[in-house]
């Protein structure tokens, strides 16, 4: 286990929204480019680590039935948000 599990999967989600939060804030103010790839590191780093905890939270809350389809919707959304994000960045590319 890793050091982060000591305090628990639903603090690390806590923990987690600090990236988010923190990211956010630094694409807000007026930044050069060196900001805005920390700002997306801090994203994908978040990103990682809710893949990794959500599902596993997820499956220590759901019912012993609906533990495999509730860890597997989880995975079908995150791809499916990164998909959506593809879709909209293709729709703003200048041809």
């Amino acid at each position: 286990m890793g050091p982060l599990m000591k305090i628990g999967r639903r603090n690390c989600i806590l923990l987690t929204n600090l990236l988010v939060i923190s990211g956010s804030l630094l694409c807000t103010i007026k930044s050069n480019y060196k900001v805005i790839c920390v700002a997306r590191f801090l994203f994908g780093a978040a990103a990682g680590c809710f893949s990794l905890f959500c599902p596993k939270f997820l499956a220590e809350i759901a019912p012993t039935a609906y533990k495999g389809p509730i860890g597997s919707l989880s995975q079908v959304f995150i791809c499916v948000g990164i998909m959506f994000c593809d879709v909209l960045g293709l729709l703003n590319e200048d041809i």
